[in-house]
C-alpha cells in the first residue's frame, strides 16, 4: 500500500514490482517495522487512511517477504553517514 498523496508513489510501486518479479530483493533493518507502523499511525491521525487500511497495509508489507536484519553500532554509524550524504 502506498499512502494517499505520497510524492514517491511511482518509485515505491516500481520497487515493489521489481521485488515481486525477482529483479530485486528487499531487505531492511528490523526497525523498519516500527517506522512503517509509526507512519501508518500518523496517517490515521491525519485522516489520510482508516485504522482498517493501516492494518491491511501491515499485512501487505508482511506478505512482501522483506528480509529484516539487526544492525550493530558500527553498522548504524555507516547508515548515518550514508543518510547524511543523501539528504
Amino acid at each position: 500500500m502506498v499512502l494517499p498523496d505520497d510524492p514517491h508513489e511511482k518509485s515505491a510501486l516500481r520497487v515493489k514490482k521489481n521485488h515481486l518479479s525477482g529483479i530485486a530483493h528487499l531487505c531492511a533493518p528490523s526497525f523498519m517495522v516500527n517506522e512503517v507502523t509509526n507512519s501508518l499511525w500518523k496517517a490515521i491521525k491525519q485522516g489520510r487512511i482508516t485504522q482498517e487500511d493501516a492494518h491491511e497495509a501491515l499485512k501487505t508489507v508482511d506478505n512482501l517477504g522483506i528480509s529484516l536484519y539487526e544492525l550493530n553500532w558500527s553498522e548504524i554509524s555507516t547508515v548515518l553517514t550514508m543518510a547524511s550524504k543523501l539528504t
